[in-house]
């Protein structure tokens, strides 16, 4: 039982209980305080991590916009995490914190090897459109298989309750956040990145001919 669930199953029949004047009930302290601090931390690792993955994928692709492209799939592999917990039933812990701190690490290779390829195309003369689908198309075996491996490996643990240590949490929400969140990126992913690719280079263009048109550049 995680500290959520247990806090949970105790609210619901102290609400329902009426207690003499000056008394009642807190969570605060113990290891309910511990646990609200440890998500805290784990919110602000979160954002300090797609921080970074976004300056260093800007810094490799020498663009602002590209990696935006690539960034949608730690959306959508969020999207992912509680598709699956919800249909498990899985509460959200410290382990499923981790768990997506460890998947947005992961799922950005799926648009980095797409992306790159594309480009490369495009770089040998090939038109946007056809470098789109030729690139999807391209990549899709690599992506399925090494997504697909990555997601299997994560099938035993996400079925058993082992713990951390004897009394720590369980790993199997880290398993199906990683999971979860792989498998519905990478799916969505391959359906929808080569069009935010398309709609993210028609604005840079469209911004790039602002600036040469402010400029009086033909």
């Amino acid at each position: 039982v995680t500290v959520p669930e247990a806090r949970a199953a105790m609210e619901k029949p102290l609400k329902a209980m009426s207690f003499p004047a000056g008394y009642s009930y807190t969570f605060d302290g113990g290891d309910y305080q511990n646990d609200g601090e440890a998500m805290g931390q784990m919110v602000f690792n979160l954002v300090i991590a797609l921080v970074m993955i976004y300056v260093v994928m800007a810094a490799v692709f020498e663009s602002l916009l590209f990696p935006a492209a690539i960034m949608s799939g730690v959306v959508f592999s969020i999207f992912g995490v509680f598709w699956l917990f919800w249909i498990t039933g899985t509460s959200f812990g410290i382990m499923s914190f981790i768990g997506i701190l460890v998947l947005m690490g992961v799922v950005v290779n799926n648009g980095i090897v797409m992306i790159e390829h594309i480009n490369n195309l495009r770089r040998r003369g090939m038109g946007r459109t056809q470098a789109l689908i030729e690139g999807s198309r391209e990549r899709l075996r690599p992506i399925m298989m090494t997504m697909g491996t990555a997601i299997l490996a994560m099938v035993p643990i996400s079925l058993t309750s082992t713990t951390m240590f004897s009394d720590g949490p369980p790993y199997f929400p880290m398993a199906r956040a990683i999971a979860g969140g792989l498998a519905f990126s990478t799916v969505v992913s391959l359906l929808f990145l080569p069009t935010i690719y398309a709609i993210l280079d028609d604005m840079s263009n469209g911004a790039a001919a602002l600036v040469r048109r402010a400029r009086g550049v033909p």
